[in-house]
């Protein structure tokens, strides 16, 4: 799948309300279980926990409760033991504007992430600290003067710098350019993107470098179109990868390059805008394919109930040989 950088902001609470504890609208409780023949039903059997969030079908099957404010924005999640049923962990959020979704703090018990934003509301930076109130982590965001575009992300650990990403974009061919450049192991990724009219990205090239040798590992390009708002509903993928060995008794380290089996993703929805078919077929297979061999020609559906208030209170995944229902309690307050 794409492998889109992204950064979630969840959560918030109006700039004059910071302080103010928010009530809850609504409290999911999620769990999934495999399943069992019953005589002509499908029904649920044993908990299933390693299906989580999914990031192919963009639903979240994880046993947990969560709580929601009136925006939509979580406001506590509870993670669940799925064979008693226990609480294991708690993460609590705070807001700094519940409207626009932005985060004022992460706490995780252990540590917490911390958002501090510029009288703009900008995002300048997020720390993460730990439980003898030290600063362990840090990400760093810095915008142009001109527009207040995003332009660098810095990631640092303990004071010494990690990552970057460099943003950009070149007027003359219309390209957003990410470059992502991790200091530790010797990588850059460069991404290409271009979008269409409406603001959609429907061409996105991934390639990785070597820093110091330059030397290009892989290039794999992204054809997306059909657009349903601004998710793709096709996607042809192509290109070359590396893969690299390392001797265990020398310690050599050899790299081959290989040709990508070309592939076209597709996606359906239903009218309420969720997944209900997924599928990866593979249009030109090559006989020297070596990781796509496990994705090639996948398909999975997805059948849905709902509530009175159009919130899916049931879902059926098949992924060929095996079946999951996923199961939701919903709480409504006003």
């Amino acid at each position: 799948m794409i492998n889109f950088i992204t950064f979630i902001l969840m959560f918030c609470s109006c700039n004059t309300n910071i302080n103010k504890e928010i009530e809850f609208s609504k409290i999911i409780k999620t769990r999934t279980f495999g399943t069992k023949q019953n005589f002509e039903k499908i029904v649920p059997d044993k908990p299933e926990t390693f299906l989580g969030y999914d990031q192919t079908l963009k639903i979240d099957m994880e046993w947990a409760n969560k709580y929601y404010d009136k925006y939509g924005n979580i406001l506590k999640l509870e993670r669940i033991i799925a064979r008693n049923g226990e609480i294991f962990s708690t993460i609590i959020y705070k807001y700094y504007d519940a409207v626009k979704g932005k985060i004022k703090e992460i706490n995780y018990g252990s540590s917490k992430e911390e958002y501090n934003y510029n009288s703009n509301g900008k995002l300048l930076e997020i720390q993460t600290i730990d439980k003898n109130n030290e600063i362990t982590d840090k990400i760093i965001f810095t915008y142009d003067n001109e527009n207040g575009n995003l332009i660098k992300k810095k990631y640092y650990e303990i004071d010494k710098i990690k990552r970057q990403i460099l943003f950009s974009f070149d007027e003359n061919s219309k390209i957003y350019l990410e470059k992502d450049i991790n200091l530790d192991r010797n990588y850059r990724t460069e991404k290409s993107l271009k979008k269409d009219n409406l603001g959609n990205t429907n061409y996105e090239k991934v390639e990785i470098f070597e820093n110091r040798e330059n030397n290009k590992l892989s290039s794999i390009e992204y054809h997306l179109s059909n657009f349903l708002d601004s998710i793709p509903q096709k996607i042809r993928c192509k290109g070359f990868d590396t893969r690299i060995t390392i001797d265990t008794n020398t310690g050599v380290e050899t790299k081959e390059k290989y040709e990508v089996e070309e592939f076209v993703i597709e996606k359906k929805f239903n009218s309420r805008n969720d997944i209900i078919e997924y599928s990866n077929k593979s249009v030109s297979p090559k006989n020297n394919v070596w990781f796509d061999l496990a994705r090639r020609n996948e398909k999975y559906t997805v059948n849905y109930t709902y509530n009175d208030k159009n919130d899916w209170i049931e879902l059926l995944l098949d992924v060929g040989s095996d079946k999951y229902i996923c199961q939701r309690e919903i709480k409504y307050f006003k």
